[in-house]
């Protein structure tokens, strides 16, 4: 090998040596740089006043944070958490951000099923609270409808009555008895349809939809009129007044007053002067039974 080529040879060698060595000391360097620093979200208040990821986000999931010991302030997101919102065994976060850490809206009906089938307002801070769902009994104030609740209507459900047909929407229900209580009507003694009933409240309560009683007007009950079954008096289809018209006492009492003619003890009241229609120149109607016994003239 000629002198020249020897010192070729040993020129390249040496290049090459120079270039891995070169290249080893950048991988070096290289492994070991410092990484460079996330990026921070400028502006975003949920960053402010933090140092790492790792104070709210775990290396399980980007998506998951280290809750319930969270050092995350809601308040930031101009939405706190109070009541079972800060509860993280009643809600935790994904409940809420069920895709991702997104701003959500703060509209109730967004995260809570609305019972109201959206026929009541938005405000349901009115009725409800972040403490429970659940509205506590009375919290509605009724009275300041047009109906108050009286009896057992002041204890029962506000879903019982107010219903759409789904069970849901609590809304704005008709004040009319028969509205609730159709098959009370349809099943009554005797038979409230027929007979033209539009006011239940003429003989009902809202104590008890069952037995009735009925403050005549025209004709006052007392005694043991009071006491007895309307059908008693009322037997026909309808209870606008007497069925045949009437209303002395010997629309009811004829009987009573033919059979005077066969008893010997009691004067026969059919012959005429001085008995006549008005019984109560000598009965009244405080001797149970209604048989006219005890009468004194007056």
């Amino acid at each position: 090998m000629s002198p020249l080529r020897a010192l070729a040879l040993v020129s390249g060698l040496a290049l090459v040596a120079s270039l891995g060595a070169s290249s080893l000391v950048a991988q070096d360097t290289k492994k070991e740089a410092e990484p460079a620093a996330s990026p921070t979200p400028a502006g975003d208040p949920l960053w402010e006043k933090r140092d790492s990821c790792s104070e709210c986000h775990v290396e399980e999931s980007w998506t998951k944070i280290s809750e319930p010991d969270s050092p995350f302030d809601h308040s930031l997101t101009g939405f706190p958490l109070e009541g079972a919102h800060a509860n993280p065994k009643k809600a935790s976060c994904a409940d809420c951000h069920r895709r991702g850490l997104r701003r959500l809206s703060e509209r109730c009906a967004d995260c809570h099923h609305d019972p109201h089938a959206g026929a009541n307002s938005q405000a349901c801070e009115q009725c409800h609270n972040a403490r429970t769902w659940d509205v506590p009994r009375n919290f509605f104030v009724h009275e300041r409808t047009r109906f108050p609740l009286t009896g057992v209507h002041a204890v029962i459900a506000c879903e019982a009555c107010h219903r759409n047909g789904r069970g849901e929407a609590l809304a704005v229900t008709p004040t009319e008895c028969q509205v609730c209580h159709v098959r009370d009507q349809a099943r009554a003694t005797p038979n409230h349809i027929a007979a033209g009933f539009t006011n239940c409240g003429w003989c009902h309560t809202t104590t008890t939809f069952r037995g009735a009683t009925y403050q005549h007007r025209s004709y006052v009950l007392d005694g043991v009129h009071a006491l007895q079954r309307c059908t008693d008096c009322h037997t026909g289809s309808t209870f606008s007044g007497l069925a045949g018209g009437g209303s002395d006492c010997l629309f009811c009492h004829q009987q009573q007053f033919n059979a005077t003619a066969g008893i010997p003890s009691v004067p026969d009241h059919t012959g005429g002067a001085p008995f006549g229609s008005d019984c109560g120149r000598c009965h009244t109607n405080v001797n149970p039974p209604l048989s006219f016994s005890g009468a004194v003239i007056r």
